[in-house]
């Protein structure tokens, strides 16, 4: 859940702690070319080294809608990590969804 939360929250949102939050958002506008999909995984793999300690990420998986019919400035990430106390895998999946912006 911490995952979830980090990633969907904008830096700023929080008045206490503006710095908190993910860059995800940062992109949400940006040309969807061959280099968003490794700039997407290096923010997720830096934000939560930052925030959340004691978590590895593991693999960072990008997609968008390949339906015409769909929204085409959607991105779906999945998220695999590692708590390194318990040394236990897990997935988060989110969706980047320029319309919930």
């Amino acid at each position: 859940m911490n995952i979830t939360n980090l990633l969907r929250t904008r830096q700023g949102e929080r008045r206490m702690n503006p710095t908190f939050g993910s860059r995800l958002w940062t992109i949400v506008f940006d040309q969807n070319d061959d280099f968003i999909v490794k700039r997407i995984e290096n923010i997720v793999r830096e934000d939560v080294a930052q925030w959340i300690p004691g978590i590895t990420v593991s693999k960072v998986e990008v997609s968008g809608d390949q339906d015409a019919d769909r929204d085409t400035y959607t991105l779906h990430i999945a998220v695999t990590f590692v708590i390194d106390s318990i040394n236990a895998t897990d997935t988060v999946q989110l969706t980047l969804d320029v319309n919930k912006v």
